[in-house]
């Protein structure tokens, strides 16, 4: 059975660029511009009907800190309607995993 669902998730990224921690240790009180270091972009798929919106997190990724030179994250809370394919066989025993399908687009804008 074709069925869908409402769905609040987190999606958590945590990525090592070599030219990011050069940037750090030559400008360790500033924080990049993103649009010249590559950053990965999140595409959600099998949302039933468009219905997905960001509710929370960052827009642009973020230093993990002194710690982890050179290493970035992004994280971003998303909400929506998602569809996926249940057997139903064992109902009402039945128990089910809903597939949310996310895909990191590489690039850097």
């Amino acid at each position: 059975k074709n069925s869908n669902f409402e769905c609040d998730f987190l999606v958590a990224l945590d990525w090592h660029l070599p030219e990011l921690e050069k940037f750090q240790q030559e400008r360790p009180q500033d924080q990049p511009d993103w649009d010249y270091f590559f950053h990965p972009k999140v595409e959600i798929d099998n949302v039933f009907g468009g219905d997905l919106s960001t509710v929370g997190g960052e827009s642009v990724p973020r230093l993990c800190g002194e710690s982890l030179p050179g290493w970035a994250k992004l994280t971003q809370r998303y909400r929506g309607r998602f569809q996926s394919f249940f057997s139903v066989r064992d109902f009402p025993f039945d128990q089910h995993l809903l597939q949310i399908v996310v895909k990191i687009r590489f690039g850097s804008s």
